[in-house]
């Protein structure tokens, strides 16, 4: 087996420990499959990935310009990129990689829905909805707004206000996954830990088929479930409102 392929084995070793959400590990596989071929940029995409869903996004866009320096860029790691400028509050850079990754794949619905939320943050309201207009439908423009506002409110410290937005939204939607999820991240800040921990046992149940809420979930379950120190769970759960703010909180759902 040459190095190469070595190296690529325990990439895809590490993409399967992300799936499950553990983090750590994969973290542990990239490092381990970049001293096998520190020529592959793969690996440190993979890398990147990891960090962003922990909430390193500087981070994140540190392993991307590693893999940048070592081969040209792919769809997938120019869409980690635009998530994690995104996420920092770097919305015209993040703009201008969405329009450099919607050249590879102009079709690309995640792209073109974050090329339009991006066009929006940034005042272009006809480019935007030239953007959203085809992909979303009345109810589901709704119900993404309110995802926003209330992961808005997760990260300015108002739970309070972010769970009577989710209660909101889900008497019109009550099986949708993530807004149990993001009310699971309320209540557990308002210290309501057994609410919490069902929202995010229903939030399991109905999230079996999407397979991009199911390492988070089913990592916090965990963690809640064992009792697990304070600040760990808080920075989980501060990680996943940061890639939420960066991919859109509906974009998630949409994926799976």
């Amino acid at each position: 087996m040459s190095t190469r392929d070595a190296a690529e084995a325990v990439r895809l070793r590490a993409e399967d420990h992300l799936d499950r959400g553990e983090f750590s590990l994969a973290l542990a596989l990239c490092d381990h499959a970049s001293r096998l071929d520190p020529t592959y940029a793969e690996v440190h995409v993979t890398r990147a990935r990891g960090l962003g869903v922990r909430g390193d996004l500087n981070g994140a866009l540190q392993a991307l310009d590693a893999a940048d320096a070592l081969a040209p860029p792919s769809l997938g790691s120019l869409g980690l990129r635009v998530l994690a400028l995104r996420g920092l509050g770097r919305a015209a850079e993040a703009l201008a990689v969405a329009e450099e990754a919607l050249g590879y794949a102009p079709d690309h619905a995640q792209l073109r829905l974050v090329r339009g939320q991006l066009r929006a943050e940034l005042g272009d309201r006809a480019g935007a909805e030239a953007d959203l207009a085809p992909l979303l439908a009345p109810e589901e423009t709704q119900l993404d707004a309110l995802e926003a506002q209330a992961v808005r409110a997760l990260l300015s410290g108002e739970a309070a206000r972010a769970e009577d937005l989710l209660d909101v939204a889900l008497g019109d939607a009550p099986d949708r996954p993530s807004l149990l999820l993001l009310r699971a991240f309320a209540r557990w800040f308002v210290h309501d830990l057994a609410a919490a921990r069902a929202d995010l046992h229903e939030a399991a149940r109905l999230s079996e088929a999407l397979p991009t809420h199911q390492p988070l979930v089913s990592q916090l379950s965990g963690l809640m479930d064992e009792g697990a120190e304070e600040d760990e769970v808080r920075g989980v759960i501060i990680g996943a409102l940061r890639l939420f703010s960066a991919s859109g909180a509906g974009a998630a759902r949409r994926r799976g």
